[in-house]
């Protein structure tokens, strides 16, 4: 006969480790970096074919006009247009040098723009204009972007807004930056009036941040607590080492930038 097996034991498990707790939350900050700022640049793009659209039907609704007067219309209203007006957008006027055989009409992007600023889209008799229009060419429906720059400033924002020289959305893939020029005009963002979702690289950053500070120095800092520290900090006040969590993530946001632009 067969021996009663005996019971077995399991052994007592332990704790997940300091090392490993910050592996996974190293992991989970890589993929929010690389994830969120692809969200919000699809996110972008849908509210861009908005424009698309738009200025689509207008466009066949001019060549309706013209076949049937010789011209075409200098006022929207005389298109008999049955369309909304754009949710995102702000309707321009129609212009002209010569209203026979050109047309041409431009739609500016209003409100947060996920850091793209008040891009344009304009079009005219031969459909979209790029020389005219800044919309980024990776959030264009087409894939073709605009040759003009986008302002960064809102328009009809009550308040006077400076250069935005943060995240990024505002590097320049063609000059190269050290890691103290990087540090220094991320420090000089704070001296400006920024808004979140002007730029996601940012607030993305600023998430993390939050996340790591208040799991390793056990803290309950709000995200709003979190934005309004490291926007009260300057370069002058603040000397790297002493905020370790703060050094390692502007560090590691600037590998990703340096990566993303090839510098």
């Amino acid at each position: 006969m067969r021996s009663p097996r005996a019971p077995r034991r399991f052994r007592a498990q332990a704790g997940f480790s300091l090392v490993e707790l910050t592996i996974v939350v190293v992991i989970l900050g890589v993929l929010a970096m690389m994830a969120v700022p692809k969200y919000h640049q699809i996110s972008e793009r849908s509210k861009a074919s908005e424009a698309y659209v738009y200025l689509q039907h207008v466009a066949k609704a001019q060549e309706m006009y013209q076949a049937r007067h010789g011209q075409y219309a200098n006022k929207l209203a005389k298109l008999g247009l049955r369309l909304d007006d754009p949710s995102f957008f702000e309707v321009g006027e129609l212009a002209s040098v010569d209203w026979q055989t050109t047309w041409q009409l431009k739609l500016q992007r209003s409100g947060a723009s996920q850091g793209y600023g008040a891009y344009t889209v304009a079009w005219d008799e031969g459909g979209f204009a790029p020389e005219r229009s800044s919309i980024a060419r990776e959030i264009s429906p087409t894939g073709i972007g605009g040759k003009l720059t986008a302002s960064s400033a809102s328009r009809g924002s009550s308040r006077a807004r400076g250069p935005q020289p943060t995240g990024s959305l505002n590097w320049e893939s063609n000059s190269p930056q050290s890691f103290e020029q990087y540090r220094e005009r991320m420090f000089t963002a704070n001296s400006l009036d920024y808004e979140e979702g002007e730029d996601p690289y940012l607030d993305t950053m600023l998430w993390f941040l939050n996340i790591v500070e208040n799991i390793f120095n056990r803290s309950n800092e709000t995200q709003e607590q979190t934005n309004e520290r490291f926007f009260g900090m300057t370069a002058e006040d603040y000397t790297q080492g002493e905020d370790y969590y703060l050094d390692f993530i502007l560090q590691w946001h600037y590998s990703y930038t340096s990566y993303r632009l090839g510098w």
